[in-house]
């Protein structure tokens, strides 16, 4: 089964990760795309730009279809990168990214 948490910032998402994976012993746990692509070297804005949300969409989606183990346990999913470029601006979001997150 593959588990994607979702939630907006300061929610409780990774502690709540670090928790089921002590108990899903047998899952595979993957980072937020914000900490993998920081550890990359990526420098983000404070608060994140556009540009920002769009990359951590890309690599959220990435993630989702590279990622071939059974049991994983996602922290964060497409579509809150999605809802957060909907937020900033709707004419950024496509079918096209509508149809990745899904």
């Amino acid at each position: 089964m593959r588990i994607a948490i979702s939630g907006s910032h300061a929610t409780g998402k990774s502690t709540l990760v670090a928790e089921l994976a002590q108990r899903l012993t047998d899952y595979t746990t993957i980072d937020e795309p914000f900490y993998i692509l920081e550890d990359e070297g990526h420098l983000f804005g404070d608060p994140p730009s556009t540009e920002d949300f769009g990359l951590l969409f890309d690599r959220s989606v990435s993630l989702l279809r590279e990622v071939h183990a059974g049991d994983v346990l996602f922290d964060r999913s497409p579509a809150d990168y999605l809802a957060y470029m909907t937020a900033l601006d709707p004419a950024l979001v496509s079918a096209d990214h509508v149809e990745a997150a899904a």
